[in-house]
């Protein structure tokens, strides 16, 4: 799959954590991972705490199809308020 679709990808993750943010915060257990099929292709999927403190949490969602994305995935990151 080619880095500018796991880019859409990540972004649209990032996009349901700006808008459902307390589903992530209230998270307890990071990272949280998951696989999806996008373009008949088995994509994983990853968000992970960055830094954290009383007001706020950083996250990052990184995407990679397990070739030689697994290696340097496609990241994107987004601080929601807790």
């Amino acid at each position: 799959m080619k880095r500018r679709r796991m880019k859409e990808l990540a972004d649209q993750v990032v996009s349901v954590i700006e808008h459902n943010p307390n589903t992530y915060v209230t998270e307890s257990k990071f990272p949280i991972t998951w696989s999806e099929e996008h373009d008949g292709q088995e994509i994983d999927f990853e968000i992970d705490v960055l830094e954290q403190d009383d007001e706020r949490i950083h996250l990052i969602v990184s995407v990679s199809d397990g070739y030689l994305s697994a290696f340097f995935p496609v990241s994107r990151s987004t601080i929601v308020r807790k």
